[in-house]
């Protein structure tokens, strides 16, 4: 899956019960599962390609929704009317809340997991300035996170993960002539994930943390070239700068028989 061209690893919330981004700020969509050209990086598999809207240029708009799983709210607006829009779009789900205010009930039914943590939201900022006919800027910066825990905090055991998402994102459109055009983007885009694990055994506490990273910067330039309405002529340059931690893993704040923490 790509956002206005940058890659997303951690797509979805609540193990993938829905998308890190709502479908507000979303502009098209298409889905290709083979035949990838050069802009597609190295997927071998299927792409889902998800370009964000640029704003209302002239009017504000907006739109906002309730529900017992997520908080949501979506606005655009022009700050220069037809030169300037922005794009805001932020949601949060109210799991915890309302964990907390049934957990006196789900405590009788659930002893062993009293203490329950969900943390999700995403937020979603863009700007686009058109300088003339001929030249557009966009910068975006977009970030989700999701925190899970579960178990029993002060007793035996305690469990929680979290995985996170963050895009920065700046693309200048300059239209040469009305057959040819060049963009230029330059991305950061950061995915990591952690796993976290508290036990009591025997009287000895023990944790064990399992962390991944994955960091990318990317520059691309490419020329597009439409002579006509069959045809179309694409050349360009993409460099990426990436770093992969694919899990790094230790015990921590264990302690031994002679009372010494262990890691």
């Amino acid at each position: 899956i790509t956002l206005d061209g940058v890659r997303i690893y951690g797509y979805g919330h609540l193990l993938g019960i829905t998308s890190v981004f709502p479908n507000s700020i979303v502009e098209d969509v298409s889905f290709n599962v083979g035949g990838f050209d050069a802009e597609s990086y190295n997927l071998l598999a299927s792409h889902i390609k998800i370009e964000t809207k640029d704003g209302n240029f002239t009017e504000a708009e907006g739109e906002a929704s309730v529900s017992n799983f997520i908080l949501s709210g979506y606005i655009t607006a022009p700050i220069v009317k037809n030169k300037v829009s922005v794009v805001a779009s932020a949601r949060v789900s109210p799991l915890r809340l309302e964990y907390k205010a049934g957990k006196s009930i789900l405590e009788h039914y659930t002893r062993s997991f009293n203490d329950i943590e969900a943390g999700i939201y995403d937020v979603f900022g863009k700007v686009s300035y058109k300088i003339n006919g001929k030249h557009q800027i966009f910068g975006e910066v977009f970030y989700s996170m999701d925190d899970f825990g579960y178990g029993n905090a002060k007793g035996t055991a305690y469990d929680r993960m979290e995985w996170y998402n963050f895009i920065g994102n700046i693309r200048w459109d300059y239209r040469m002539t009305p057959d040819i055009s060049l963009q230029t983007t330059v991305s950061y885009n950061k995915y990591g994930s952690d796993q976290n694990q508290e036990k009591s055994i025997d009287g000895t506490y023990n944790r064990l943390g399992v962390c991944s990273l994955i960091e990318e910067s990317v520059f691309g330039s490419k020329l597009t070239w439409n002579p006509n309405s069959k045809g179309r002529f694409l050349i360009g340059v993409r460099g990426t700068l990436a770093a992969f931690d694919p899990g790094s893993s230790k015990i921590y704040g264990a302690t031994g028989s002679d009372g010494k923490e262990i890691g």
